[in-house]
């Protein structure tokens, strides 16, 4: 539901709980880009070439950096949470996986009595072990939560989140023909994707106990903005821009990154912002937060760094390469083509290929400690 934030005094409390909230992001977020530890030192950048059986050590590091952040449930709620769980399984597959690294993508499993092809999510292993399903269903435009225990997505025209460890589902309040979620650092928050017209989207800010929504980029026809994204460290938020309907060329269109700075005042967002970069509709931040991972050309996969601007193409493939992450650890960049799943390094090469012919379709990195 989308509200005047200064129309009474509840609203001025609940902007003002926000502000807090941001002001407390961008001093996690200063700190980390300054240098400032919160966690030990990870001894270097995230992706320098690290060795594989290093991956574990320095996935945990990182790791660490969310656990220090106080959640949700560690602090009083003055109101109900916005969302209510219910059961989806009695066992967990999260239980039973190893610390380390892991891919969640979908894949056909069989058909329905109509011939309707039936998918599910599955998890796999960097080293292109299958361990099992994890739901019943797809899980689009999934996005984990900094902690990798929630996984927030979109169903039926709707924000769902779903709970990883205890294999429970809920309904996000004021997440209605909203998509594209992306969590803070914190994990009080999604920023959505919203209809605000006829093929029109603007970006929001979506506060998980409140289920308001506060207003962060307009875009009025013939303008939308969608699949926005926060970066790791809370300091930048990038999305795609696009003048009227998706694919027609025009110097607007492409990706975009603005300053978290301006949600305090969001009528400051244009004016820091920069881009656009280059058109594309996939992309994922690296740890660090230094880089974007995009997919620059349909077949093609480049490293565009978001402080000079300047890109260098990591992998071209023989055919059309869809969906697109980047490892918590750095290492690695999983992608989807001809419905095979792979792997690359960012220090470059060929791709490791994890897994033939299934119709696979990668959605997210997920991180077990």
């Amino acid at each position: 539901m989308d509200r005047e934030w200064s129309s009474n005094s509840t609203m001025k409390a609940m902007r003002r709980h926000i502000l807090v909230r941001l002001l407390g992001l961008m001093v996690i977020a200063i700190s980390l880009s300054s240098g400032c530890s919160l966690v030990p030192s990870l001894g270097g950048t995230p992706y320098s070439g690290t060795e594989v059986q290093d991956i574990n050590a320095s996935k945990t590091a990182i790791v660490s950096i969310h656990t220090e952040i106080p959640l949700a449930a560690d602090t009083p709620l003055e109101v109900e949470p916005s969302y209510t769980m219910s059961p989806t399984a009695e066992i967990s597959l999260f239980d039973s996986l190893q610390p380390g690294q892991y891919i969640a993508y979908s894949a056909i499993e069989g058909l329905d009595k109509e011939g309707y092809p039936i998918r599910a999510t599955y998890i796999i292993s960097i080293e292109g072990e299958v361990k099992g399903k994890l739901l019943n269903k797809v899980l689009e435009e999934a996005s984990p939560s900094p902690d990798s225990r929630r996984i927030a997505f979109v169903e039926n025209r709707k924000l769902e989140i779903f709970d990883i460890v205890n294999n429970t589902q809920s309904t996000v309040n004021g997440g209605n023909e909203c998509s594209s979620p992306s969590w803070s650092l914190d994990g009080e928050m999604l920023l959505v994707s919203c209809e605000t017209g006829i093929a029109t989207k603007s970006i929001y800010m979506l506060s998980l106990q409140e289920g308001e929504r506060l207003t962060v980029i307009i875009c009025s026809n013939p303008y939308t903005c969608y699949r926005p994204a926060w970066s790791p460290n809370g300091q930048w938020i990038a999305y795609v821009k696009i003048e009227g309907r998706s694919g027609v060329a025009s110097p607007i269109n492409g990706l975009y990154i603005s300053s978290i700075s301006c949600l305090e005042e969001p009528s400051s967002c244009e004016e820091k912002t920069r881009g656009p970069f280059s058109w594309t509709e996939h992309f994922s931040w690296s740890p660090d937060s230094e880089n974007l991972a995009v997919r620059s050309e349909p077949d093609t996969i480049s490293i565009l760094n978001i402080k000079s601007g300047e890109s260098h193409k990591l992998i071209e493939q023989e055919d059309d390469i869809a969906s697109l992450g980047w490892s918590p650890d750095g290492n690695w960049i999983a992608f989807d083509q001809s419905n095979d799943l792979y792997i690359a390094s960012v220090d470059g090469g060929e791709p490791i290929l994890l897994l033939r012919s299934k119709n696979a379709v990668f959605r997210f990195w997920l991180s077990v400690y």
